[in-house]
């Protein structure tokens, strides 16, 4: 389900039944193929990794500029895993499927 949440941001909320949601909010600069590239492989590594187990927020920074200093953005895109627990931050096209795993506690 992708929802418009009145900051010109979207969500993506999928839920599974007992298994631990990753909450994540990836963070962009418009239509930039950087931009693109990483939102594409993000969707990518949750719908095979933990399908139905993951909230994604999109924000972009061009139209929410305000909303980077709350997580502490320098740089975009930047993943932001909030949870679960601890929270990391990726920088990138989100291309290094294996460090994202890692980072989020899975491995193959």
């Amino acid at each position: 389900m992708i929802k418009n949440n009145g900051n010109n941001a979207f969500k993506e909320n999928k839920k599974g039944n007992g298994d631990k949601l990753y909450v994540l909010k990836l963070y962009i600069t418009g239509s930039s193929p950087c931009s693109v590239k990483a939102l594409r492989n993000i969707l990518k590594i949750c719908k095979e990794n933990f399908p139905n187990k993951y909230s994604l927020e999109v924000i972009d920074l061009y139209k929410n500029p305000h909303l980077a200093k709350n997580d502490d953005i320098i740089a975009s895109p930047t993943l932001l895993k909030k949870f679960p627990l601890p929270e990391q931050k990726y920088v990138g096209d989100m291309t290094d499927t294996d460090s994202i795993l890692i980072g989020f506690g899975i491995t193959k």
